[in-house]
């Protein structure tokens, strides 16, 4: 890999990055969006949309209608561009239930499920930033967020379970540094276990799939 693609690589997800907390500022500081927020999704009428216009359109990303808005209804229009603010809401999930996104050097996704639809969805980078979704086949349902779950504001099944792995993790290593064990070693030692135990992901059939 060049040193110039590996520059713009990173550059693409500085700007994710950038977007994303600029995206959870303005959330902060704007009741009225966190209001369309809670609206939106305290029920499953969002998602159900999603079901119904994925099957006409299984690959879309938010800002193609964006200067069209003639080529979709008003309401379809209106759900389009919320696709921004299910992505939110989904990620803010995933951090308080220990889920972590499919990182690409495109950008970053999720895989969720309501009842037997999968769906994509992710924010790109490119010449803008934009918000995709792919509908999908479930798999492997562990893959998969459930969104029935984030209406119900339910922790995944397995959160207090990490946790308490976690947190006896944290002990370990108190103990181990304690003992006279050097925190260089105990890095090295955590991270070349972490190394071998990474799943190999399909990351290029991820974001071929979700050419649009």
């Amino acid at each position: 890999m060049s040193n110039e693609k590996i520059k713009n690589d990173t550059t693409m997800l500085d700007q994710i990055n950038k977007s994303e907390r600029w995206f959870e500022e303005r959330l902060i500081i704007d009741r009225e969006m966190n209001f369309r927020m809670q609206e939106i999704f305290s029920d499953s009428s969002y998602i159900e949309w999603l079901s119904h216009f994925t099957i006409e359109h299984p690959k879309f990303k938010d800002c193609e209608w964006r200067h069209f808005p003639d080529k979709l209804s008003s309401e379809d229009y209106k759900k389009v561009n919320d696709l921004d603010l299910l992505f939110y809401i989904v990620d803010k999930y995933a951090k308080e239930n220990y889920r972590y996104p499919i990182t690409t050097n495109s950008g970053k996704f999720y895989k969720i499920k309501y009842n037997d639809v999968g769906f994509i969805i992710g924010i790109v980078g490119g010449i803008a930033l934009g918000y995709i979704c792919s509908r999908v086949e479930v798999d492997n349902e562990k893959d998969f967020i459930d969104f029935n779950n984030i209406i119900a504001n339910k922790k995944c099944d397995d959160v207090e379970f990490i946790e308490r792995q976690l947190k006896d993790l944290s002990k370990l290593i108190v103990t181990l540094h304690a003992s006279g064990v050097p925190l260089e070693s105990i890095s090295v030692t955590v991270n070349n276990t972490l190394d071998s135990v990474k799943p190999e992901k399909d990351d290029a059939a991820i974001v071929k799939s979700l050419r649009i």
